[in-house]
């Protein structure tokens, strides 16, 4: 018997755990701990809100990221979008035009 990898299982999952352990270590300072707590019911309630989507068909991804270009001239060590060639330091060729970034909102 072999289980599928469920990425957005693990991604969520391992949020909670952060946020789980972040309030652990916020116990000695009462706003952060109020802040933290607010977090996680966020996420549990967004967790939900996801499900609730896929039961309809759509599909929420639990993390988005966003770039407004991908044109960049920095060479950050460890850059996730420069291994996954996401970054060039040349203009991009496929961007949405104002046009297009209109018709989303």
């Amino acid at each position: 018997m072999t289980d599928t990898f469920d990425l957005e299982k693990y991604l969520t999952d391992g949020v909670e755990k952060i946020v789980k352990e972040t309030l652990k270590a916020t116990f000695n300072d009462p706003k952060m701990s109020l802040f933290m707590m607010g977090f996680a019911m966020a996420g549990k309630r967004a967790s939900k809100r996801r499900d609730q989507e896929f039961n309809r068909g759509v599909h929420v991804p639990p993390f988005l990221i966003a770039s407004i270009t991908s044109e960049c001239n920095l060479h950050c060590r460890g850059c996730y979008s420069r291994a996954n060639k996401a970054c060039l330091d040349a203009e991009a060729m496929s961007q949405l035009t104002a046009v297009e970034w209109q018709d989303i909102l």
